[in-house]
């Protein structure tokens, strides 16, 4: 899912609107579907909308998305411009939009429904400057099954030393149950912020294990059969509510 278009299978999105599954209904792939989403409080389930955006508007870039030389706005560094034209990102309060910020305790999420896949994979875009993540699969019970936590980068770092204008792909395979949702938290933001979401494969792990040398261009952290069963955690002050 490249977010190309929206889940009508043939409408283009427009920049920066809502992906209002209320009214677009949800993404579907065989017998799975599936709405993306940020969780802002204390009740686990997507209470503000993701939005879509343009990587070729120059007057509308996500904020905290940098990038490199050549790169253009919402830049694409990788050499085959895997990106595509959108992409997926949290609110901008500086636009009039409700305020949405993965690294003051909210999540992304991705809620399913109808078959439930055991493998799934994605990608999050211009992970640098010590921006630090975790990707959770969560059974229908909200049982963690398995983790993926992205690599260490460095802050201030030049183009190609982090992922900077591209992608960091995860993948979860294999797993014990059906995914119920996948859980996305900031933690921690380093000099750097804001939050991009591409090319998710709702369905399939990852098709490809790059070699460690291509870590600049791609990388890649994948969780298998998971033997552990972690308890769901949340801030402590959801934990308190």
């Amino acid at each position: 899912m490249s977010f190309e278009l929206l889940p009508d299978g043939t409408t283009v999105p427009t920049d920066n609107a809502a992906l209002d599954h209320s009214v677009l209904g949800p993404y579907v792939t065989g017998g799975t579907s599936f709405v993306l989403g940020f969780d802002t409080d204390s009740v686990f389930g997507i209470d503000e909308w993701a939005r879509y955006e343009s990587r070729s508007d120059p007057g509308s870039t996500i904020w905290g998305y940098l990038t490199g030389p050549g790169a253009g706005p919402d830049g694409d560094l990788t050499p085959t411009g895997v990106g595509g034209d959108w992409l997926l990102r949290q609110t901008n309060s500086n636009r009039g939009e409700p305020l949405v910020n993965i690294f003051q305790g909210h999540e992304f999420l991705v809620e399913y429904s109808g078959v439930l896949p055991i493998s799934a994979s994605g990608e999050i875009w211009d992970l640098d400057n010590g921006e630090s993540f975790r990707i959770d699969a969560l059974n229908s019970s909200l049982d963690v099954m398995a983790s993926i936590t992205t690599p260490p980068v460095p802050r201030n770092a030049l183009p190609g030393v982090t992922f900077e204008a591209l992608p960091f792909t995860f993948s979860f395979s294999g797993l014990p149950e059906g995914i119920k949702a996948l859980r996305v938290s900031g933690l921690d933001r380093g000099v750097g912020g804001g939050f991009a979401f591409d090319n998710f494969n709702a369905t399939q792990p990852a098709g490809v294990v790059p070699e460690p040398s291509s870590l600049a261009l791609m990388g890649l952290g994948i969780a298998g059969l998971a033997g552990r069963r972690l308890r769901r955690r949340r801030a402590d002050a959801d934990q308190a509510a």
